[in-house]
């Protein structure tokens, strides 16, 4: 008998306990929680990324060089780069395209 009550009471205590228990949250949750910012890695490559195009830029020509810059790194327009530059609109065009085609392709091949 004393074997039984010892099972009893001691089953009772584990469910006393087990109610207590804080509440888990969910993984759905834990999404909240996440920080959202790039890793450490995803910054390096970033940064490198960055220095290439840069490098590839820097190896055009100065006009298309120009015209790159100011249309990606300054956000300007391709109506803006040609009111700015006095160029018509549809060769800032074409020396933008050869220019991105030309870095592109330095880029394969390196």
């Amino acid at each position: 008998m004393a074997w039984l009550t010892r099972i009893a009471r001691n089953s009772a205590i584990d469910w006393i306990r087990a109610q207590r228990r804080r509440r888990t949250t969910g993984d759905d949750e834990l999404i909240f929680v996440a920080d959202q910012s790039e890793t450490a890695e995803e910054m390096l490559i970033r940064v490198e990324q960055s220095d290439i195009a840069r490098q590839q830029v820097e190896n055009l020509a100065t006009a298309d060089a120009n015209l790159i810059r100011s249309a990606y790194l300054r956000g300007m327009t391709y109506s803006e780069v040609a009111n700015s530059t006095g160029l018509p609109l549809g060769t800032v065009k074409t020396r933008i395209r050869r220019g991105l085609r030309i870095m592109r392709e330095r880029m394969i091949h390196d």
